[in-house]
């Protein structure tokens, strides 16, 4: 069975968002790493020299700019929320979101998005 690429988005997407859950490596890494990169942040400065704490991780910067482009252009930066920042649900949510709104967007016909809405609703 061949899937389109709406298909294969849909079902990529978690279950509340109107998708079959299964995830990829590849949506879900930046959301984790973010998240971990967060929670250890602390911990990392306590540990490491101060000459090593004012460093910037170019690793994260990176990441962010990933995950920035998973999270569409609706996104809102959680890393200014430090009670979220840490929480990859969070992250990751933006980018279900989004990819949620490209399948709404692409949808052909009303019975398209009839279809998405009856996978989103709650039962």
């Amino acid at each position: 069975m061949n899937l389109d690429d709406n298909q294969l988005l849909q079902a990529s997407l978690p279950i509340r968002d109107s998708g079959l859950g299964i995830r990829g490596a590849q949506m879900l890494a930046p959301s984790a790493f973010l998240s971990s990169a967060a929670s250890t942040h602390a911990l990392q400065q306590s540990i490491l020299p101060d000459s090593i704490n004012s460093l910037e991780d170019p690793s994260v910067a990176s990441i962010e700019s990933k995950w920035s482009s998973l999270a569409g252009p609706a996104q809102q930066l959680i890393a200014s929320d430090e009670r979220t920042e840490n929480i990859q649900k969070e992250w990751d949510k933006l980018v279900a979101e989004n990819h949620q709104a490209q399948l709404f967007l692409r949808a052909v016909s009303d019975l398209d998005e009839a279809g998405l809405l009856a996978a989103s609703s709650p039962h």
